[in-house]
């Protein structure tokens, strides 16, 4: 928990107009939460492999850009994915996507049947994650990916927060129900 209030505070210190601007800034941004943005893209964007890498570039970009209006007093984290969120949403709009199969989640190098089975797993879970609404994706994400606060998920996505809850449960039957052969 140190750690992490650590970590919130050296991202506050870039709301400040003074700070934004500084090198040395957008590469902690990119290193602390780059990784994160791409998966979470992945996530909420699954088969548009050809223009995930624009779109995360712009993401990154648009969060450097909005450092000066960034509220310190907020959670920096919930402040980014709203701007990743927002992001999607708009170019979703603009491509009117249809949705493919992905590629698998890759593994750890192993033992060949343990490969085959993390594999197989790996290809049911994107699959039961496809098979979600939009929204619900990037609530799954969020909570069971990156364990954020129901609450953080209600303001990152702009929700009530019983919504979010009652949300995560029908997540939850849905990836149970479609996991039961792995289980």
């Amino acid at each position: 928990m140190e750690m992490k209030r650590n970590r919130q505070n050296s991202i506050d210190r870039y709301g400040s107009p003074e700070k934004a601007g500084h090198d040395d800034t957008f590469s902690e941004i990119w290193n602390r939460y780059g990784k994160r943005v791409s998966y979470f893209i992945s996530i909420i964007l699954p088969g548009e492999t050809g223009n995930r890498d624009d779109l995360f570039q712009d993401i990154m970009l648009k969060i450097y850009e909005g450092l000066p209006s960034y509220d310190p007093s907020r959670s920096f984290e919930v402040w980014a994915y709203r701007i990743a969120r927002n992001r999607c949403i708009d170019y979703l709009r603009t491509r009117h996507i249809h949705e493919e199969a992905h590629d698998t989640i890759p593994g750890r190098a192993g033992d060949p049947a343990d490969e085959c089975i993390r594999s197989g797993l790996d290809r049911a879970i994107r699959e039961a994650l496809d098979g979600l609404a939009p929204d619900d994706r990037q609530i799954a994400y969020l909570r069971f990916f990156e364990n954020m606060r129901i609450g953080d998920i209600a303001a990152s996505m702009d929700m009530n927060i019983n919504t979010v809850k009652t949300r995560i449960t029908a997540i939850k039957r849905a990836l149970k129900s479609d996991l039961e052969d792995w289980l």
